[in-house]
């Protein structure tokens, strides 16, 4: 998505534009181009849009390399110099005279006043519909099974949830480059009926790094680029079965293990419509 604001409407006859970005995955990035504020879901179109598209954040790539961890360092920034990422719970306001504001209706922060027990329990029961959801329709019912904690329990309550177990669930192996993931996944698959393991072996074309070249640079820095060719060759294998859905270790790490500007909050989200 892509799309330019106009910076001289009819005066004083247009309401100021509104663009809110709640708490996900999905991410908004924007940047000036004049008096024109131009918005994409891709940080190199803004940046193409705006002009700034040869101008590089140094800082905030330094940060990315030597502080990969820590999202706070960079949270705003991109690898693009004026180019800015709205975060969850943030928004911007663009009034008809060009003028661009950013602000935050929700900052995402954890209710103080909420018991732990609690928040447990809405979590359990809002996974527990998302899953539901995703899953009801589809004729095949997938999951990665790394052994890790996030791709583990979503692929045990996908199984609990559908009602189709044993659920077919896989783990990629490199036999020369072996990371733990089959062992601790074998451990967990023994505990219980409800999953069928499946192991995708790795070679030496889906080593780190292999192929990169091929599929061109990524929108930002992502240290998923590097493991490219094993993705391929892991989803490769489970589309071998036949068409359905299929939750991914990714999906798992966004949901459970999600960085501090995007955890969820128990509250509500307010309507960013009323700064």
């Amino acid at each position: 998505m892509a799309r330019r604001l106009p910076a001289h409407p009819a005066p004083g006859r247009r309401p100021p534009h509104r663009v809110c970005r709640p708490g996900g995955a999905s991410s908004l990035y924007y940047g000036r181009r004049g008096h024109n504020t131009v918005l994409s879901t891709r940080a190199r179109t803004a940046a193409a849009l705006s002009g700034a598209a040869g101008q590089p954040d140094r800082a905030a790539l330094a940060a990315h390399i030597v502080c990969p961890a820590v999202p706070e360092l960079t949270e705003g920034r991109t690898a693009y110099d004026g180019i800015s990422r709205l975060g969850g719970g943030q928004a911007l306001t663009v009034t008809p005279s060009g003028r661009c504001t950013h602000w935050t209706y929700e900052d995402l922060a954890p209710d103080p006043g909420t018991r732990f027990e609690d928040s447990a329990a809405e979590l359990r029961s809002a996974l527990t519909h998302a899953v539901t959801l995703r899953t009801d329709s589809g004729p095949r019912i997938t999951s990665d099974f790394s052994g890790g904690l996030d791709s583990t329990s979503l692929a045990f309550l996908a199984a609990r949830t559908t009602g189709r177990s044993p659920l077919e669930a896989f783990v990629y192996h490199h036999p020369d480059a072996p990371a733990g993931d089959l062992d601790h996944a074998l451990v967990h698959a023994e505990q219980a009926q409800l999953i069928r393991l499946s192991a995708t072996r790795g070679s030496e074309d889906s080593l780190p790094y292999s192929g990169l070249p091929e599929h061109g640079s990524a929108d930002q820095p992502d240290p998923a680029a590097v493991i490219g060719a094993r993705q391929r060759l892991r989803l490769d294998h489970i589309a071998r079965g036949g068409p359905g859905i299929h939750l991914t270790g990714e999906g798992g790490d966004a949901l459970l293990a999600a960085p501090p500007p995007t955890s969820v909050t128990s509250r509500p989200q307010p309507d960013c419509a009323g700064s």
